[in-house]
């Protein structure tokens, strides 16, 4: 019964303290908090840390091949040779037909491996501080990285200016000069069969509808337009 209620203590122990570790912030406070519980429980050690070599590395190994999934085998010579991610972002030409959509997700694909590449590297080769380290060094930036006032407006205008373009630009189409409006046959020749082809019973029930809509639009105007 005794050896029960001392095996139950230490399964709370180890549980509260993987609660702590999950809920850790780079703050002293959180910090201390961790400390002083493991110290306060180090006679339940064996719970708090449990000694398991082969599934830990097992279980390391699966972390890092997880975050591998898009690093290739040259990526991980370079990794091991502490060489930086030097690679370039793949820029598609003015010749390139391909969808913007797919070359802006090989962007974003490219962007991912590059931070898994360079996290794995710093994580590998860094050296591991042992010493205390104060709250205010944790978080402390060095002043040429940060931007000054006016640096920070002319990014957020040269933001706003790029906005405004794009939003003048993303819907140009190559269209006929006349005649000057949307006319059906351009509409679904040009626009909609571009998504999905329709066929002669469909094309015929969008004129039918767009009929009715603009029988719709013409009684609405005062005059009555015919």
């Amino acid at each position: 019964m005794f050896e029960s209620l001392v095996q139950d203590n230490f399964c709370q122990s180890s549980a509260q303290f993987s609660q702590i570790l999950a809920s850790l912030t780079p703050s002293l406070q959180s910090l201390m908090t961790a400390a002083r519980f493991a110290l306060k429980n180090a006679a339940n050690e064996d719970y708090l840390f449990p000694h398991f070599p082969q599934t830990n590395v097992q279980e390391l190994m699966l972390k890092y091949e997880t975050q591998n999934e898009l690093l290739t085998a040259e990526d991980l010579t370079n990794i091991e040779n502490d060489v930086p991610f030097s690679e370039q972002p793949p820029t598609p030409s003015p010749q390139d037909t391909e969808d913007p959509l797919i070359s802006a997700w090989k962007i974003l694909v490219w962007k991912k491996r590059q931070s898994r590449y360079e996290r794995i590297r710093i994580q590998k080769h860094s050296d591991v501080i042992t010493g205390e380290i104060q709250e205010e060094e944790m978080f402390n930036l060095d002043d040429k990285q940060l931007l000054s006032r006016q640096q920070i407006t002319m990014r957020m205008e040269s933001d706003r200016e790029s906005h405004k373009r794009s939003k003048e630009t993303l819907w140009i189409v190559n269209r006929p000069h006349e005649p000057n409006y949307v006319t059906e046959e351009e509409f679904a020749h040009n626009y909609w069969n571009k998504v999905q082809k329709m066929s002669s019973e469909e094309y015929s029930s969008l004129l039918d509808v767009l009929g009715d809509l603009n029988k719709l639009v013409r009684s609405s105007f005062k005059d009555n337009i015919a």
